[in-house]
């Protein structure tokens, strides 16, 4: 009887397993629907209970991808361990329907809406992005001007005033377009840049004169070179002297007989239009009166500024720079001789000699085989 009464009770809890089990696969087929309903009134189930239905629920809810069902889940069970996991899923959702669906304002919404969501960044710069790329279907100054109109808080806003800016200059040469640029857009996050450049190319033979004449014009300048400092630097008049022991040169106050640049070149020339050029060990250079190098790199040979451009020699090839110290003209040619400010006397890779502009158009063709030649036609 003993025996028997031990059999009876291993097969109850066999069939209570049994029983048990099923409860649970029968459960696990409950529609999404049920288990909402059964997990929010859970109030009188056991704590095991409780979590499996949660578990549940989470486990279909999470392979669905509806971003209803997360945002329900979320409102539901505000305070749930699976609420941060829901949120997240129910970004992603959001945001790659954002990026496949009306994404210019369905970008923006879901920034406006999820700030603090992982996609929130990258969906407002792809908004902005779109947004740069509408305007972009009529690439020209108009359509810019537009867009930095209507968009004033758009990422790319400093990208489209750079296009802007090099779209004047193209078009209208460095002054002219400067001068224009400044004027027509003074809020641009370029304009200092712009009005350095107006200033640099106005007062291309730093004089004095001509920077007080600018300071007059310009009321509205909002550039980083300093006036005043650029007026008080352009009245000193430095020459370059040699000293007597180390043989280096630097350059003396003209009026006080002081060194305000101290010998440490192996030679320099006397200042024009506000730099003067210098020797060092590694090549030639430029300073100005400051003693700051304008040249990142020191070049093969450097020669004077000459109506606001300079020629220079690198790895053997002539070419020419502003006052800006951009390349105006690559270093492509055999000869280039700054001669009069318009135009220059090229000889190019054949060995004839002809002018260029700055944009290297040849005005006289490169058909003579000499200097003297080509001096004759020019005089």
């Amino acid at each position: 009887m003993k025996y028997y009464f031990k059999h009876l009770r291993n097969l109850v809890l066999i069939l209570l397993c049994v029983i048990a089990t099923t409860g649970y696969a029968q459960q696990a087929k409950l529609s999404l629907e049920d288990l909402f309903t059964s997990t929010t009134l859970t109030k009188n189930l056991s704590t095991d209970m409780k979590a499996y239905y949660n578990n549940l629920l989470y486990t279909q809810l999470i392979h669905r991808n509806d971003a209803a069902q997360y945002q329900r889940y979320i409102t539901t069970f505000k305070n749930n361990a699976y609420t941060p996991d829901v949120t997240q899923h129910l970004h992603t959702v959001l945001y790659t329907y954002s990026q496949n669906y009306d994404a210019i304002r369905s970008l923006k919404k879901y920034a406006l809406l999820y700030p603090s969501s992982v996609e929130a960044l990258q969906a407002l710069q792809q908004y902005d992005a779109l947004v740069f790329d509408s305007y972009k279907l009529n690439y020209s100054i108009p359509s810019l001007k537009k867009f930095v109109t209507e968009n004033p808080n758009n990422t790319l806003l400093p990208i489209a005033y750079d296009k802007l800016y090099t779209m004047y200059v193209t078009g209208w040469q460095t002054y002219n377009g400067s001068l224009k640029y400044v004027y027509e857009l003074p809020n641009a996050t370029n304009a200092p840049t712009a009005w350095n450049d107006l200033f640099t190319s106005y007062a291309y033979n730093y004089n004095a004169d001509s920077i007080t004449v600018f300071k007059q014009k310009h009321k509205a300048y909002k550039g980083t070179i300093s006036l005043a400092e650029a007026i008080a630097l352009a009245q000193l008049v430095l020459l370059p002297m040699q000293d007597a022991i180390t043989k280096l040169w630097g350059y003396k106050n003209s009026t006080l007989n002081e060194w305000i640049i101290t010998p440490q070149y192996i030679s320099a020339e006397s200042f024009a239009e506000g730099f003067a050029v210098i020797e060092t060990t590694n090549g030639s250079n430029y300073i100005n009166k400051k003693n700051e190098k304008m040249l990142r790199d020191d070049v093969q040979e450097a020669n004077v500024f000459s109506h606001g451009m300079a020629v220079i020699t690198s790895n053997g090839k002539d070419g020419a720079i502003n006052r800006l110290f951009t390349i105006e003209i690559p270093c492509t040619y055999l000869y280039l001789d700054n001669y009069n400010g318009i135009y220059l006397k090229a000889q190019n890779q054949e060995g004839l000699y002809g002018t260029i502009t700055n944009g290297e158009e040849w005005i006289i063709p490169a058909t003579h085989t000499s200097l003297e030649s080509l001096n004759k036609e020019i005089n």
